[in-house]
């Protein structure tokens, strides 16, 4: 017997995002620009991400932006970080006194996917720099790492970086987040340090380390 042989040839999208074969198609769910839930802009650059359940049965999805200061153009706060001026500051981990804030962290998505629905996305992590490498933690939370190691100058850069962040799946926005360690590549490395309220920090596995504390 005979079955019809599927062609899985890629067809060209009109919209220049996804070739797709035919039969198949993609939904645009976040787009950098847009306005988020919490009244910022949806950040560019997105890296690293994963996936969780909430409680609900919602899909989480929680994505790194590596953005460094000075890329405007994909700021949560618009083009002239003009959206900073209604967030409160102490919530960045760096905000560069309110000039030169840090550009990079976390965006949380919630998506319903029985309704196919966005059902609400913002700002999870905020003021760091080039949120690259990531991965899921063993307990469920999203670890995000810093790709850069600009010291602070006491001015418009408030504090050191290079850390790694652990970012919990249902956090509220713009949350902010103690670093746990510095790492110098781009994957993500064992967290093992004491915490600013003096508690243990579970440990990441991991192949190989490098780790100042």
């Amino acid at each position: 017997k005979s079955e019809e042989v599927v062609s899985l040839d890629l067809k060209p999208d009109a919209n220049g995002y996804l070739d797709l074969p035919e039969g198949f198609s993609y939904k645009v769910i976040s787009k950098s620009g847009q306005k988020m839930s919490d009244g910022l802009l949806v950040p560019g650059r997105p890296d690293g991400m994963g996936a969780f359940l909430d409680d609900a049965g919602r899909t989480v999805i929680i994505c790194n932006h590596e953005n460094s200061p000075t890329t405007l153009e994909h700021s949560p706060f618009g083009p002239s970080n003009e959206l900073l001026s209604g967030v409160d500051l102490d919530k960045l981990f760096d905000s560069g006194s309110g000039i030169n804030p840090g550009l990079g962290g976390t965006t949380t998505l919630i998506y319903d996917e029985e309704k196919g629905t966005v059902v609400g996305q913002y700002l999870s992590l905020a003021g760091t720099y080039r949120n690259c490498a990531g991965g899921v933690s063993p307990w469920g939370s999203w670890i995000t790492c810093e790709e850069d190691v600009t010291k602070a100058d006491g001015k418009q850069i408030l504090e050191d970086h290079g850390y790694v962040f652990e970012v919990p799946r249902c956090i509220r926005p713009a949350l902010k987040q103690s670093g746990q360690g510095v790492y110098w590549s781009n994957d993500t490395r064992i967290i093992s340090s004491i915490s600013d309220t003096g508690t243990a920090v579970p440990t990441v596995a991991v192949s190989s380390l490098s780790l100042r504390i």
